[in-house]
């Protein structure tokens, strides 16, 4: 008992020494919270408060300390200075420093002391210390406009966002200013409000509104006090671009300016680039949006070709004679030069397409010499490269080729017709002028080129530009139609005929490599509308025409998108006209010879139903019971499957989504699982017998001829 008696006095004997030896050590520990002040967080709404109603803050002066999210980073409002809005829980207020040059994103969190000032009416933090804390980023919570415009003063400095309808506009040398109300027809009003300072000035093209337009505004509300009349207003900063969309807006195309487009599969969105800028579609929501101005491109939009590459969606640019690469981010649309290559001048009018997330072209035309040759951007070394071909392999004609297209499923690409020389270049004596009308196929696969047919010369040429002064040009990646499923290729033709002012699809079966009836479109006479680009959705199982109506007595023509389901483009196919195919020449070179052929055809007959009846018992054919337990389709599709099989015929597609998708009431989202339940079980058949047969086919519904039904290929599988 003695040890620790003995110990507590001792305790007490040297406790004052210790605490006093503590106090003098506690100034000397270094504070987190911050070194400038005492360490209390203020709320940034406190900041704000006005009790004594003088006008100004009334801790102004006050060197304070607040903690909240970047609503907007640096190098927006101002690439001179920091100037940033951070909010809390409670409001939000802008920080400002002319010497520090810390780098803050959106969503950032951020630790701020500094001196509680205020400029041009507007609170502000005047930095001394700002420290970006370490975490996940994260935007604060959006005020929606409609609670906004009845007491704006209780949301200053935070993020809001909602519809208004535009009043008015103010557009001077060093601002753009839009008043506008609330949807619902009230008399509230606020403002949104561009500064010169800011580097998406130039994107806000306010001009473009009429009193009465929708819009979609979201920005960062602020207080502002008129130094002239003393009348108060409140304003919405939009941060850029983005932040401002017209509801009901559509692009507008210069009479003899260029009309690009591309399709993002993944997103469901139609991106249009025109010479104002970039324009996207969305399929789902059927709406025109403005994106970007483009102004980083170095040089003009028509010295380059367009496309998405439907891997990554990001939107690209590259020289219309291949070399430089320019890609758009498509969350922020920053261009950026990709290659360490330069403009090669080669391949104007090549043929463009995506493989495997590479940018490839065929053809074209450079240096007085026309080509043949594929190249492809190598993203890996930033430079070009050339597809190797096989030496035994025949070749296309040098060209600049008419259009083609990319089977990713075969990896196969497909060139048609085109222009060049009888010689290939004009080094050579004869330079005489020759258009094609072939098809060639190139096999990733086997590395080899071969010719599948020559189309006809019809009284209609190959739609193009030259239709209408409306339209200058188009980029080729969207200069025809292909539906991978049916292996259907739509080549665009005019007639240019008075009379028959219409526009047309020449299909071309790639199946049996022959050719189609025309088909004509519901677009009406070229008077009406002109379609410029050809796109496939294959989510909605959809064509997409882009095109222009082609209003009279203006200089500008609305772009409209124009959507038919590809089973409808499908139905209006006939079979092949008699002068579109080879049967004409076999006709004329071989009626002399029916007669022999039908006598050895009767002797032989017998023969070859032999023949067909041992290549019957011969066949592999494959249980379906096996086949099911292989572990390689998921429930629902063997359900199906199973049902398939022990109905034992062709089914509409009603019936399919009603056995496994009863529960969704959406008919778009229905056919969608339709679709992609189909073509996965296709995809997993073709891999697990390793053959080209699809186990689900798709006929033409005998009682209606735009629909379709689908059944099991019970040539493949055990009776």
């Amino acid at each position: 008992m003695s040890e620790p008696t003995t110990g507590r006095r001792i305790l007490t004997a040297l406790s004052p020494w210790v605490l006093l030896i503590m106090l003098l050590l506690v100034p000397l520990a270094p504070t987190k919270a911050d070194p400038l002040n005492n360490g209390e967080i203020s709320r940034i709404a406190e900041l704000l408060a006005d009790h004594d109603g003088n006008g100004q803050p009334d801790r102004l002066g006050e060197r304070v300390t607040v903690r909240g999210r970047a609503t907007v980073g640096t190098d927006v409002f101002s690439e001179q200075y920091m100037i940033l809005y951070m909010q809390d829980s409670t409001a939000g207020i802008m920080i400002f420093s002319d010497t520090l040059d810390t780098p803050v994103a959106r969503g950032d969190s951020l630790h701020v002391t500094g001196t509680l000032e205020v400029h041009a009416s507007k609170p502000e933090i005047v930095v001394e210390h700002l420290e970006v804390v370490e975490g996940d980023s994260r935007i604060p919570e959006v005020v929606p406009l409609n609670r906004v415009f009845g007491d704006p003063g209780r949301h200053r400095g935070v993020l809001v966002s909602g519809e208004a309808i535009v009043q008015n506009g103010d557009y001077g040398k060093d601002i753009k200013m839009l008043r506008i109300a609330p949807p619902d027809g009230s008399k509230d009003s606020l403002h949104i409000f561009v500064s010169r300072s800011s580097v998406y000035y130039d994107d806000f093209k306010f001009d473009m509104l009429d009193g009465g337009e929708k819009i979609r505004i979201r920005g960062i509300l602020i207080r502002y006090v008129s130094g002239y009349t003393g009348e108060t207003f409140y304003q919405i900063l939009p941060r850029s671009r983005q932040d401002f969309a017209i509801r009901g807006l559509r692009p507008m195309l210069e009479d003899g300016s260029f009309v690009y487009a591309d399709i993002d599969t993944t997103s469901e969105r139609v991106y249009v680039l025109l010479k104002n800028g970039l324009w996207s579609y969305d399929l789902i929501d059927d709406r025109w949006r403005f994106l970007d101005a483009m102004k980083d491109v170095e040089g003009a939009f028509g010295q380059f070709e367009f496309g998405v590459d439907p891997q990554g969606g990001v939107i690209q640019l590259w020289s219309r004679g291949v070399g430089e690469v320019y890609t758009v981010d498509p969350d922020t649309y920053d261009i950026e030069r990709e290659d360490r290559s330069f403009d090669h001048r080669n391949q104007f009018g090549h043929y463009p397409f995506y493989r495997e997330g590479r940018l490839y072209v065929f053809g074209g035309y450079g240096f007085w010499e026309h080509h043949n040759i594929m190249v492809f951007y190598n993203q890996s070394h930033h430079r070009w490269g050339i597809q190797q071909v096989d030496r035994d392999s025949p070749l296309p004609a040098r060209r600049i080729p008419g259009t083609g297209l990319y089977d990713q499923k075969r990896d196969q690409l497909y060139i048609f017709g085109g222009e060049g020389t009888e010689a290939g270049y004009a080094s050579a004596g004869d330079v005489s002028p020759r258009k094609f009308r072939d098809i060639w196929r190139f096999s990733f696969n086997n590395q080899k080129w071969d010719k599948i047919l020559t189309i006809d010369q019809s009284s209609r040429e190959a739609a193009n530009a030259a239709v209408s002064p409306a339209i200058g040009r188009t980029n080729k990646k969207s200069s025809s139609l292909y539906l991978p499923d049916e292996r259907m290729w739509f080549l665009p033709s005019f007639n240019a005929k008075p009379s028959g002012d219409r526009f047309h699809l020449r299909p071309v079966d790639l199946r049996s490599q022959e050719t189609k009836a025309e088909i004509s479109l519901e677009f009406g006479s070229s008077s009406q509308f002109i379609p410029t680009n050809y796109l496939y959705n294959p989510n909605a199982e959809e064509a997409v025409f882009v095109g222009v109506e082609t209003l009279s007595n203006t200089e500008s023509h609305p772009v409209r998108i124009f959507r038919l389901p590809a089973d409808s483009l499908l139905a209006r196919i006939g079979e092949s006209p008699f002068y579109a195919s080879m049967q004409l020449y076999y006709y004329l070179t071989g009626l002399a010879l029916i007669g022999g052929i039908l006598f050895w055809v009767y002797s032989n007959r017998k023969a070859d139903d032999n023949t067909k009846e041992k290549e019957e018992e011969q066949r592999d054919f494959i249980s379906l019971d096996i086949l099911l337990q292989g572990g390689e389709f998921n429930s629902k599709e063997v359900r199906l499957l199973e049902y398939m099989h022990e109905q034992g015929r062709f089914m509409d597609s009603n019936e399919i989504e009603e056995l496994l998708w009863s529960d969704v009431e959406s008919y778009d989202y229905r056919r969608r699982l339709r679709n992609d339940i189909i073509k996965s079980i296709n995809k997993k058949f073709v891999k697990q017998v390793s053959g080209e047969d699809e186990l689900i086919l798709r006929r033409k519904d005998p009682n209606d001829n735009r629909r379709y039904r689908y059944g099991l290929n019970q040539n493949l599988l055990e009776r």
